[in-house]
């Protein structure tokens, strides 16, 4: 059982011993070692007024629980999404101006300490401004149009992209697609910017190197999955099901917004991003996507 609901799970059956029907939701370990979310019902057996055991009524809800995290992130991207429409431009003009005279004195300075804390300055509205533009992709997440696209041809401009700073720690990227070409529909610049999210990612929960895997097959849906495995830190159970959350984030420096954008990308073309990850041993993430099908109609 997943030590995660085990008190509440013997809470449930000390209940019942004493005759009292409970209802409870508990997670089991499946043989090959995910979680499977249940529903326990159990009731209690009497024989001549006594307990004599306990009846148990499990329902399997997992994909239940699947879909009611789906739908609060839904909610959270919508509630981000409107936050962003509200506020991305006024905060975005008074920064224009701020960065613009700070500038301005960091250029007419001559005091070496003046112009380190003006650096700080300029750097801190940098980082504002990145965070806007994060919160302006989720406002207006479609807007540019989407075309057919090579699956392949993106990542190795991605993998391309990133090997040199892998190569600075010490990281292999290592590649398996199972053919030379995969046509998506798509907008490309929105797809390469979910995948070096995700590299990134990989490349900074490896600080002692290692080797990062990513691969490409088709499913039985006939649809493309793209799996990126890395050997670094991991990510804990408990912290798993944040991941996504805005200003939620494991990175010191982090804000929280790069994965739950890249979430709002792949839902926005119809596909699906899992995490799993194993504290200590490194994090898979998983994006699936539907294949581009180029259908002919006749007139």
């Amino acid at each position: 059982m997943d030590q995660r609901y085990l008190k509440q799970t013997l809470n449930c059956f000390e209940r019942t011993k004493e005759g009292i029907p409970q209802k409870c939701e508990s997670a089991i370990v499946h043989r090959e070692g995910h979680s499977v979310h249940v529903k326990l019902i159990s009731i209690p057996h009497m024989v001549h007024g006594k307990v004599q055991g306990v009846i148990v009524i499990v329902e399997d809800i997992t994909e239940f629980k699947e879909t009611e995290a789906l739908l609060r992130r839904s909610e959270k991207l919508t509630a981000v999404g409107e936050l962003a429409a509200g506020v991305a431009h006024e905060i975005r003009n008074p920064l224009t101006s701020l960065k613009g005279f700070a500038t301005l004195v960091y250029s007419s300075s001559e005091d070496d300490k003046s112009k380190e804390f003006l650096q700080i300055m300029l750097s801190e509205i940098d980082r504002i401004n990145f965070i806007v533009s994060e919160f302006m992709l989720l406002a207006k997440p479609q807007e540019k149009e989407f075309g057919e696209s090579d699956l392949i041809s993106l990542l190795q401009h991605v993998v391309a992209l990133l090997k040199s700073q892998a190569i600075l720690k010490n990281i292999v990227i290592r590649t398996q697609y199972e053919c030379d070409h995969f046509p998506i529909l798509g907008e490309e610049n929105q797809l390469k910017q979910v995948f070096v999210n995700v590299v990134k990612n990989a490349i900074e929960a490896m600080p002692d190197g290692g080797t990062i895997f990513v691969k490409v097959k088709e499913n039985e849906k006939k649809e493309a999955v793209i799996t990126f495995v890395d050997q670094g830190v991991g990510i804990p159970e408990h912290q798993l099901p944040r991941i996504g959350e805005p200003f939620y984030t494991l990175k010191e420096n982090g804000t929280g917004l790069g994965l739950m954008v890249s979430f709002s990308i792949i839902d926005n073309h119809n596909g699906r991003m899992r995490l799993t990850s194993v504290e200590g041993e490194g994090t898979t993430v998983e994006v699936i996507l539907p294949v581009y099908e180029n259908k002919l109609v006749n007139v």
